[in-house]
């Protein structure tokens, strides 16, 4: 264990399930513009930093 405290090969998990939660974030706000988009910025911090919580320190 190094870095933040897992294996290498599952902080690359870790780390491309983050991504791919923060593109699809982006996509629904900055491209397809849909109406949950429309939430302002601390319900999405509040909403999606739960989920980017629990990738990085709970087990997957």
């Amino acid at each position: 264990m190094r870095g933040l405290g897992c294996a290498p090969a599952e902080a690359k998990k870790r780390a491309a399930l983050i991504a791919s939660q923060m593109l699809g974030v982006a996509l629904v706000r900055y491209v397809l513009e849909l109406p949950s988009a429309s939430l302002d910025r601390l319900t999405w911090i509040r909403a999606v930093g739960r989920t980017v919580q629990r990738y990085l320190t709970e087990p997957l």
